[in-house]
Formats: C-alpha cells, structure tokens, sequence
C-alpha cells in the first residue's frame, strides 16, 4: 500500500490522469515503480498495471493493485470503474494504490479513513472503511460507503512510540485514555490487518497537536 500526494503546475492542472503520475515516478528515479508485467515498465499507452516494484497480487481470487482517488473508486462510467488511464486528478490530489480481491465482498481490501480528536486526556477515534467489488454476471462494480470498522486495533503515537492503544466497537470509536500529554504533535493511525484471502485493511492515520 502507498499513497502519492500529487502535485501538479498550472497549465497541466485538470488536464491530468493518474497514469501521468505514476509515469511522473517512475521517470523521477525514486523508490517507487510501476510495471505493466514482472519485466515491462508502464508507459503512455497503459491501462493497467501489476506490480509496484516487486509486490502483485497474492494469488487469491482476482486479487492485483487496484487506487482511490481522495479516498474515492473513480468510475468511467455506471458499474464500470474508471482506469490508469481514464481517472483524471488535479493539484492537491492524493492517490492511494493497494493490493485487492474485488471477487467478493467478504474478499475484499477495506480503505480505510480515521478521525481523532484529544481532550482531557482521552483520544476518541472513529475508523470507517470503504471497499468495492464485482456483483452479478456484467461484472458491475459495487462501491460501498464508508460505514464504521468494528475490531480494528487503533494506536495513539508520539514520534514512532506507541503512547496508548485501543480496539473500536460496533460503531467504529474507541476512547483511548492518554493521561495529559506534552505540547506537540501525535499521530493516530488505524493498523491495517489481513482478511482470509491475505488481502490487507489499508492503514490510515490522522494527526493531532497538543498545545
């Protein structure tokens, strides 16, 4: 799972698809590559892709990469999402490519999103998750909205230390109890976990400053 905040100048603004992005990375020389098979980079001409660097699918049901734009499942048009190739982005954007199993719903990747907030000494946190997958013989796609994550283990962080942690309940909130915390900025991240197809709950995190 990565996400790639993009950033675009003014005259390609609006103009842009996620595959000018990631064609961006790849020509930048960073850590991140995109691969249409295990020995072809992708290129203009692309609409899909296979690998990032080394990672595919895991081999269970139709698992592969698949992106959120803003946390959103671009759509080309009714049932049928939008591709590399299709999904415009603009200044600001951040898109976020994982691995998923869109077989079923059961199977498939939960994109998560957190939200905290940090009062007297508790941190409440709400996780809810989104995910799509194929229903029906036309091989629609069905994308769900984002509803509360029961069970998912929630950790409040001051730099990479572990500060305190909680589960949340049936409604996606969990109260994690501080004690005060000293002036500074802490994280609250959602920790991703893997379903029975091996397929991975995207982790998400929020940010909070103490005073």
């Amino acid at each position: 799972y990565t996400e790639v905040p993009v950033s675009l100048n003014a005259k390609s603004s609006g103009t842009q698809k996620v595959l000018d992005a990631m064609l961006a990375i790849n020509n930048a020389g960073g850590n991140i590559y995109f691969w249409e098979s295990e020995d072809v980079f992708i290129d203009a001409n692309s609409t899909y892709f296979t690998y990032v660097n080394s990672e595919t699918g895991t081999g269970a049901g139709y698992s592969g990469w698949c992106f959120r734009v803003n946390g959103g499942f671009p759509m080309e048009s009714a049932g049928w999402g939008a591709t590399i190739a299709s999904a415009t982005i603009k200044n600001g954007d951040v898109v976020s490519f994982f691995i998923d199993d869109p077989s079923a719903s059961s199977a498939a990747a939960k994109f998560t999103r957190t939200n905290a907030s940090y009062a007297n000494g508790t941190v409440t946190a709400t996780v809810t998750e989104s995910h799509q997958y194929f229903q029906g013989s036309n091989w629609d796609w069905i994308i769900t909205d984002y509803a509360a994550l029961s069970g998912v283990t929630v950790q409040v962080l001051n730099g990479a230390s572990v500060v305190a942690s909680g589960i949340t309940g049936s409604d996606g909130t969990v109260s994690i109890s501080t004690g005060s915390l000293a002036a500074g900025a802490y994280t609250v991240k959602a920790v991703g976990t893997k379903n029975a197809s091996g397929i991975i709950t995207t982790t998400s995190t929020t940010t909070f400053t103490v005073e």
